[in-house]
């Protein structure tokens, strides 16, 4: 229809001079047309009456929900809740009519104040009157909370309380329960009146002030009033407030920012006179400061008249008056228009410790309601020309606006796109600041301001150096990414900001969206993790301070082991940086990751971005090509390290022969002391049992070529090259679809059976995910790897008891390996690597590894004895009942109980057919 006949088709007006607006506000089924309607005409439409007053705002308060009431004061502020239409009623009268509930009635009231309630339409009902008809008895005790118990006795023009509204009700069940409730209902008001009640007093008890902490974090007004009047001193106490911050002050300062209900603080100014307002924080803001703040214009008449006229001109720590704190009201700019009104225009430029007025304030936190006041107050160039703090201007405080943005497109369309870019001292202009603010993280943001101030406003730098797309790095997402792409190019990623960084910098240390920075390694190469700032840093340092675990293995796969070595000018690791993080939870994951992967059997799995690691074997050729024949005649020559761990490293290797290949050297433990020839037995035995691993081929099992002991403390093992993830990258963090599963299961259990099978059988000792490559060839095949040689060589010669105590990866270790002396020694088996499959079933299914809430060996026994293995199904993840009783048959208990990799192939979940 837009297309067909233009945008001012949306104006014409239709029976009873409605516009499309009307119909859609009229609708509770019609919130998306709604909204867009708002987007096409602009917010405007919304205050057009109709033939009988009422405008779009008044019918979307009593046809639609809070979701339209939240979109409606976005783009108009609480202002328009107050507009009189039909019968003169205000949009918080037609939500007191609202037949699919109270719900809209209680949000309006809650941000328009409670005097909204007293307010009466052309025939004297308020809206009281008007819910005793139309709504439950559930909504009269809020109604209550607001104002007290004078909801039982307000009179509309015809003499009618509640009590005679209610009778109207149509609805004979609903009439029934609102007459049993003002049956049951105290007379609070009556006891507040009476005679001595308000010197009613007790001491400040524990007791009683965690009550009254309790009351006021939970905003309940009724149990602040009873509470009050236990009252006997102003007390002091520390409370939690709307930033999440405890603060300590005065009762009377956290009720006015904490209450809703007029008669709170009526109640203290009677208790404890007037004077309890002028009492200073430790900012030095007294309750009439932070009235202003949070309150209506009714509570600031309430002040003048307790305490006169000369208490508005106080200034409170930072320099600030009772005006300042009103431009700073996030919920209604009623307090600010009535001081406006009250005391004149000159208050509005007034400036601060920091050099801001009510002006600049008033474009931070408020809409356009409170710049047309503005506007209509004083000379419009103040908006251009009026500085506050760092020399800002009207336009660099609406750019912070977290509530709304339609402040500053007032703005840009009043003086023209020039002013976005004009700079503070620091050269930061608005669109900087537009670019900062939590509000305005996303590629449309960045649209209208290309599209108002051109490409280049984007490449503007400050002082610093830093440039929108810099800032965009840090706190946007991807899509703002591809954005700037688009516009200025991949180039502009590597432009050098604030302290020599690019943007890639910037985005490791963004912790709104860890996933930009592997967005950004995709687009740029892996190169550029390899840039340092001033310091030295990579962006690898600071992802290690800022980003979760899963970001540190996303670049542990770009980079190798090398990133573990990675030092900065000052000589820190990665290690020291994830040290600094702030998050103890995210801290303690990256530790135990690190410590986790610093084995030559983990590191091994980590690709390198400068070598293509894929399989040399069919380099050994004629008859060395052999399974089991020699890669080398005498040497071969280190040419990366691809890992390095407790008993030695692991290295790409170039043989004299022309053999590339991966080489593992095991460096054992022999010390001074030691009974040599008796331990060199034991190694060589070890070595002798474990050259078989050369012998096996199979799809799914790494190529073992050879094993061979240089020395009688070191021993050699060459394999393969592979290209692709660990499992458990592929798995990154996230269950993976069933099918899949199976794909991999197959696989694993095919190449189990075929160790296993083996006279004598060959045990891995420690299947794990890190321990299985998915090849990076399309095909999704995988790849065990990792034999625990290692193990079985550190048990040979270790001085400490090997033989009783675990080895290999502890989340994956059958019940039957963690014995508490049940057995002298630990016997690895085919049944334990059938457990330590099924626990890789796991980890597949749910995506993180079994038991990860256990810190140590002893609570994983703890849990095992207890539990055994880990429940499968989840709320999140729902399994087949033949995945979960695949599972369940790998993981029993009783090892005699775990079934084998030949009946497991088996299996229904194995043998069924892909859909």
């Amino acid at each position: 229809m837009k297309i067909e006949l233009g945008i001012n088709c949306f104006q014409l007006k239709g029976y009873s001079n409605r516009m499309p607006i009307h119909i859609a506000a009229s609708s509770s089924e019609k919130l998306a047309l709604f909204n867009w309607l708002i987007k096409e005409c602009g917010p405007d439409c919304l205050k057009v009456p109709e033939k009988n007053g009422n405008t779009a705002v008044h019918l979307a308060a009593q046809y639609q929900g809070i979701e339209s009431m939240k979109l409606i004061k976005k783009e108009l502020g609480t202002g328009c809740f107050h507009l009189k239409g039909r019968l003169m009623r205000t949009p918080v009268h037609c939500a007191a009519c609202n037949k699919f509930g109270y719900s809209v009635l209680k949000w309006l009231v809650l941000k328009c104040g409670p005097d909204c309630v007293a307010a009466v339409d052309k025939d004297g009902n308020t809206i009281i009157h008007l819910a005793a008809e139309h709504q439950s008895a559930d909504l009269f005790q809020f109604l209550v909370d607001q104002i007290g118990p004078q909801v039982l006795s307000l009179k509309n023009n015809k003499g009618e309380t509640l009590v005679e509204c209610v009778e109207k009700d149509s609805d004979n069940d609903r009439k029934a329960r609102k007459r049993s409730w003002i049956e049951l209902s105290k007379d609070f008001e009556s006891f507040y009146l009476e005679e001595g009640a308000v010197s009613v007093n007790a001491e400040a008890t524990d007791d009683l002030l965690n009550q009254l902490r309790t009351a006021l974090e939970a905003r309940d007004d009724a149990l602040l009033r009873r509470l009050c009047l236990l009252l006997n001193s102003n007390v002091e106490l520390t409370v939690n407030d709307c930033l999440n911050k405890d603060r300590t002050q005065s009762v009377t300062h956290h009720v006015v920012c904490k209450s809703r209900s007029l008669q709170c603080l009526k109640l203290l100014i009677s208790k404890f006179g007037p004077d309890c307002l002028l009492n200073r924080n430790n900012r030095g803001e007294t309750a009439v400061h932070l009235i202003a703040m949070h309150q209506e214009n009714l509570w600031m008449k309430l002040i003048l008249e307790a305490l006169g006229r000369d208490c508005f001109k106080d200034t409170a720590s930072n320099g600030r008056m009772v005006t300042h704190y009103a431009a700073t009201n996030e919920t209604s700019n009623s307090s600010l228009k009535w001081l406006v009104a009250e005391f004149g225009r000159d208050c509005l430029l007034v400036p601060d410790k920091e050099g801001s007025t009510v002006v600049h304030l008033a474009a931070e936190y408020q809409g356009v309601d409170s710049m047309e006041l503005m506007n209509r107050e004083l000379e419009t160039d103040c908006f251009k020309e009026l500085k506050g703090s760092q020399n800002r201007t009207v336009v660099h405080y609406a750019a912070g606006n977290n509530i709304s943005d339609a402040p500053l497109r007032w703005l840009v369309k009043k003086f023209g796109p020039s002013c976005i870019k004009f700079p503070d001292k620091h050269g930061v202009t608005p669109i900087h600041l537009v670019t900062l603010n939590s509000r305005s993280t996303s590629s449309m943001t960045l649209n209208w301001l290309v599209s108002v101030g051109g490409p280049d406003c984007l490449t503007i730098p400050d002082n610093e150096g830093n440039t929108p797309v810099h800032l965009a790095a840090e706190f946007h997402n991807i899509e703002s990414m591809k954005f700037i792409k688009k516009i200025l190019g991949p180039e502009c990623f590597r432009r050098i900001g604030f302290w020599q960084r690019t943007p890639i910098h910037c985005a490791a240390a963004n912790s709104n969206c860890s996933a930009l920075l592997g967005w950004l390694i995709k687009e740029c190469g892996h190169d550029c993790l390899m840039c340092q700032d001033k310091d030295g840093n990579t962006p690898v340092h600071r992802a290690a301070c800022f980003q979760p675990v899963k970001s540190l293995k996303l670049l542990a796969d770009q980079i190798g082991p090398e990133i573990f070595s990675l030092k900065n000018a000052s000589g820190k690791t990665i290690a020291d940086f994830v040290n600094q993080d702030l998050d103890e939870d995210r801290k303690l994951q990256k530790q135990s990751w690190i410590s986790s992967q610093l084995t030559p059997e983990r590191q091994l799995n980590l690709r390198h971005p400068e070598v293509r690691m894929t399989a040399s074997v069919e380099s050994l050729g004629g008859s060395s090509g052999r399974a089991g024949g020699k890669p080398f005649r005498e040497k071969w020559e280190n040419k990366q390290l691809l890992g390095r761990g407790g008993f030695g490293d692991v290295h790409k290797v170039l043989t004299d022969t022309g053999v590339t290949c991966a080489a593992k050297t095991l460096r054992l433990p022999l010390q001074l002391g030691d009974q040599l020839d008796s331990k060199a037995r034991k190694v060589d035995s070890v070595v002798e049992s474990e050259r078989n691993l050369c012998q096996l081929q199979h799809p799914n099992i790494v190529r073992f070529l050879y094993i061979t002991q240089p020395e009688p403390a070191t021993v050699v093992v060459f394999m393969e090259l592979l290209d692709g993830h660990t499992l458990e990258n592929f798995i990154d963090e996230k269950p993976i679809d069933e099918e899949k599963i199976r794909h991999f299961s197959k696989q694993i259990c095919s190449a189990l059976l075929y160790l296993h099978s083996q006279q004598p059988p060959v045990i891995h000792r420690d299947i794990n995910c890190t321990n299985m490559i998915v090849l990076a060839d399309g095909t999704d095949r995988l790849k065990l790897i990792d034999f625990g040689l290692s193990i079985k060589l550190e048990q040979s010669v270790s001085h400490i008891s090997a033989s009783t105590s675990p080895k290999g990866t502890l989340n994956f270790m059958a019940p039957e390996l963690l014995g508490d002396g049940e057995s002298e020694s630990v016997q690895y088996s085919r049944e334990s690597d059938i457990w330590a499959f099924g626990c890789s079933v796991y980890q597949m299914a749910i995506g993180a590894r079994p038991f990860a809430t256990a810190k140590n060996l002893l609570q994983l026994v703890r849990l095992l004895d207890q539990n055994g293995a880990p429940l499968l199904q989840t709320g999140q993840q729902s399994c087949s009942q033949e995945l979960l009783d695949f599972y369940s048959l790998c993981t029993a208990k009783d090892r005699k109980a775990r079934i084998s990799a030949e009946a497991l192939m088996k299996h229904k979940f194995l043998t069924r057919s892909c859909d």
